[in-house]
C-alpha cells in the first residue's frame, strides 16, 4: 500500500523533535531544567510581557484622554505640601497625574489649588499647581515635594515705598511677609527644615502696581521662578507687559544673598513704548510727548532701597515734540550707554549718539550728584564732550 507523504513528514518532524528533546535532556543543563519546562517559561514570559506592553499602551492612552485622579494619595501630598512651605496652606480640589504636551512629560498636578495664609485668609488662587517630587524618597514610597508651580494664577503685586513686595491691593502689613515667608521656606532647604528648592508661576496674569513711582502695569502672560543656586537665591522672571495699552516684552533676574547683602540682577526691556510710559505715571510725566519705541538693558546692585551700582544701555527710534523747536523731530537713532556709582555719587555718559532729522550728535559725559536729604533733592554738576 501507499503510504500518505504528508503523514511520513509528520512522523518525520516528531522523531527530529523528540531527538532534540532527549539531547537536551541529556545535556548539564538539561539536567536541571527539562525542555518542557522551557515552553511553559517562554509562555508566561511572553504573556507577562504582552500583559505590561497593554497596561502601559492604555494608561498612556489614558494620560492622552485627561488626568487620572489620586484620590487615595490626597493625604499624602497634603502633609507633603505643608511640610514644604511652612506657614503658608494649600489646599486643592482633586491631585491627579497628566500628560504636559507643552513640557513634553508626565506631571503630578493639584486642580484648582488656592493659597492661603496663617489667618486662613486666600492669597492666590490658580485652577492648577504642578507639583515635583523628590526621586529617591518617592522610590521609598514617601512624597517629599521639591518644587511647587502655580498655573494660571492671578495674581496683583504692591510695591510699597520702603521696598518691599505685598500681595493685594489692601494695606494689611501681614500681607507683607508672603513672598518673604516662600524665600525663606527656599532658603531653609539647605538645612533640612524643609524640602522646598523652587517655587514658581507659570502662565500667570499679573498687575503690577509702584507705590513710590505710581508705575501699574498688567501682564497677561508672566512666568517666575525662585529657586536655589549655591547659597543664594535667584528669581528670574519672563514677562509679557502693557504700560498704558502699549505691549513690551521684560526679561530679568535677582540674586537673592541669605544675609543682609547687595541685591544683585539685571534686566531687559524690548519694545517700550516712551510716551505710554509718560502717560501712565506722574514720576514719567515728562516723558508724554516723546513718541518712540525704546529698547533698555541694565545690571544693578541694591542694598535696601538704595541703588549702589548700576551700568545701562537704550536703543530707541521715533518722534519727539521738544521745547523750542517747532517741528517734530524725527529720531532714526538714538544710542546710549553708560553707568551709575553710588560710592563716588557719579553717573557716567560713556556713549550717546544721536541722529534726526535736525541734528546729529555724539557725546560723552559725567555727572556729580550730591544728595540733599532735607528737601530729598539731587542736585547735580555736569560736565560733557561732544565728540562731533
Amino acid at each position: 500500500m501507499a503510504q500518505d507523504p504528508t503523514l511520513s513528514r509528520r512522523r518525520g518532524t516528531s522523531r527530529k523533535v523528540g531527538s532534540l528533546a532527549r539531547a537536551w535532556n541529556a545535556s548539564f543543563i538539561g539536567r536541571y531544567v527539562k525542555s518542557h519546562h522551557i515552553s511553559r517559561t517562554a509562555v508566561v514570559a511572553a504573556a507577562t510581557g504582552v500583559a505590561i506592553l497593554f497596561f502601559v499602551l492604555g494608561a498612556a492612552l489614558r494620560l492622552l484622554v485627561g488626568p487620572i485622579s489620586l484620590g487615595p494619595l490626597s493625604g499624602q501630598i497634603s502633609d507633603a505640601l505643608a511640610q514644604a512651605l511652612p506657614g503658608i496652606e494649600v489646599k486643592y480640589d482633586q491631585a491627579a497625574v497628566e500628560w504636559s504636551r507643552d513640557q513634553g512629560r508626565v506631571n503630578l498636578v493639584v486642580l484648582g489649588a488656592r493659597v492661603f495664609d496663617s489667618k486662613g485668609r486666600i492669597i492666590a488662587q490658580a485652577p492648577q499647581a504642578d507639583i515635583d517630587l523628590a526621586a529617591q524618597p518617592f522610590i521609598q514610597g514617601k512624597l517629599v515635594v521639591t518644587k511647587i508651580t502655580l498655573v494660571g494664577v492671578q495674581l496683583t503685586l504692591v510695591r510699597t515705598a520702603d521696598g518691599t513686595v505685598r500681595l493685594g491691593v489692601e494695606r494689611d502689613d501681614t500681607q507683607r511677609d508672603i513672598i518673604k515667608r516662600i524665600t525663606d521656606a527656599i532658603n531653609q532647604n539647605s538645612s533640612g527644615a524643609t524640602s522646598l528648592r523652587a517655587f514658581a508661576i507659570r502662565d500667570a496674569r499679573v498687575a503690577f502696581l509702584d507705590e513710590t513711582t505710581g508705575m501699574f502695569l498688567v501682564a497677561p502672560r508672566a512666568d517666575v521662578k525662585i529657586a536655589t543656586t549655591a547659597s543664594n537665591l535667584v528669581a528670574t522672571l519672563v514677562a509679557d507687559v502693557e504700560v498704558s495699552g502699549r505691549a513690551a516684552h521684560i526679561t530679568g533676574q535677582m540674586d537673592l544673598p541669605p544675609e543682609q547683602g547687595p541685591v544683585t540682577g539685571n534686566l531687559q526691556v524690548r519694545g517700550l513704548d516712551v510716551a505710554a510710559l509718560g502717560r501712565n505715571a506722574k514720576m514719567f510725566h515728562f516723558l508724554r510727548s516723546i513718541a518712540m519705541i525704546a529698547d533698555f538693558s541694565a545690571t544693578y546692585s541694591i542694598q535696601g532701597t538704595h541703588l549702589l551700582a548700576a551700568t545701562f544701555g537704550a536703543d530707541a527710534a521715533g518722534t519727539a515734540v521738544l521745547i523750542g523747536i517747532k517741528q517734530p523731530v524725527i529720531v532714526k537713532t538714538l544710542r546710549m550707554t553708560g553707568r551709575y556709582d553710588r560710592a563716588t555719587a557719579r553717573l557716567v555718559v560713556d556713549n550717546a549718539i544721536l541722529d534726526s532729522n535736525q541734528m546729529k550728535a555724539h557725546v560723552s559725559g559725567e555727572s556729580d550728584l550730591f544728595y540733599d536729604a532735607k528737601v530729598r533733592s539731587i542736585i547735580s554738576e555736569c560736565r560733557s564732550s561732544p565728540t562731533r
